[in-house]
């Protein structure tokens, strides 16, 4: 079985063991958390907490963690059909947009003030659940030598990116960062309390490309600190793009029928391997197993493939991300 160690926000607590044990950050017992696709796996024929106890070993802890690693992977590989068929559809991503560099660097130098300086990046007009702002680098001058954090913070103020830095007086910085971030909008920032930041023009131009200040993509505005401002403290090489990295979590209430069957067959296949101890497969025989890891798996494919249509439907209207050549048909698919 393939571990998944950094699963989607999306998939915590998606189908549960009903006679599972949960608990929370710190270790205590919690009542079992209601499933947020309103399923639980033992609604699936002879899945129990007790059957699938018989088969976790020493790497899964418990029957509760067997259990989730089981969705993440079935939620991985219903994911995985889900781009081929919209693939094969005519559905394509559409990678990146073009770089640019935000803001055009200054003589004007700025006061030593305890304050995070910079510029405000949003989205503009891009409605797209695919689209991030990627970062790929951060400048900064100072007319004094001193220490600095640069951050990147959404707008409630939580880190996103962070790194301490000195700076020498009058040399221009690179920091780079090439990460890409989901939140609407963006603060890129540096401290200001023990170096003189040089002031930005946001208006566009620069090393990395076209001008960003009329630029469709986005919207650029310097920030003081306490509110936007016309001038900005800091430049950035930018772009936006798009990624399917979590396409799962936009339609998993569309495909929670199919990641639960998924997530039976991939139960049944650790049930069927040659160290499973499990009574059920001994009482019903491997015969069973192997029939009904057939028969589910083709439920979940058929489960797929019924809501594909209304998948790309909704994922046409997201002009800036996907792009569709019109040749929608049903492909099927091979388990």
């Amino acid at each position: 079985m393939l571990f998944i160690s950094n699963p989607p926000e999306c998939l915590k607590d998606f189908i549960i063991l009903r006679g599972g044990c949960y608990c929370d950050s710190n270790g205590n017992k919690i009542a079992t958390p209601v499933p947020t696709s309103g399923f639980y796996i033992e609604s699936l024929k002879g899945i129990t907490a007790e059957n699938i106890s018989d088969i976790v070993n020493e790497a899964n802890v418990t029957a509760t963690s067997l259990v989730n690693q089981m969705v993440y992977f079935a939620a991985f590989m219903v994911e995985k059909r889900l781009t081929a068929l919209l693939s094969e559809s005519g559905l394509d991503l559409n990678k990146q947009g073009q770089l640019s560099e935000i803001c055009n660097l200054s003589s004007t130098v700025t006061p030593l003030v305890a304050l995070e300086k910079g510029i405000r990046i949003s989205r503009k007009n891009i409605n797209s659940q695919a689209a991030r702002i990627f970062v790929q680098a951060i400048k900064v001058k100072s007319k004094t030598a001193g220490a600095t954090t640069i951050e990147i913070t959404d707008i409630n103020g939580n880190i996103l990116w962070s790194q301490i830095a000195t700076l020498q007086a009058d040399v221009l910085h690179t920091f780079y960062v090439d990460t890409e971030f989901a939140p609407d909008i963006i603060y890129i920032t540096a401290d200001a309390t023990n170096v003189q930041l040089h002031q930005w023009s946001c208006n566009g131009g620069g090393c990395c490309g076209n001008s960003i200040g009329s630029h469709k993509d986005f919207a650029v505005i310097g920030w003081d600190g306490v509110q936007n401002s016309l001038t900005g403290y800091l430049g950035a090489c930018v772009r936006l793009v798009c990624t399917d990295k979590e396409l799962i979590c936009q339609f998993a209430d569309r495909l929670a029928m199919a990641i639960l069957y998924q997530t039976g067959v991939e139960i049944l296949k650790e049930w069927v391997s040659p160290s499973s101890r499990i009574n059920f497969i001994k009482t019903n025989g491997a015969e069973w197993a192997a029939n009904t890891i057939e028969e589910w798996e083709k439920m979940s494919i058929d489960l797929l493939q019924a809501e594909i249509k209304n998948i790309r439907n909704i994922m046409k209207r997201d002009g800036f991300c996907y792009k569709c050549e019109n040749k929608f048909q049903t492909v099927p698919m091979i388990p």
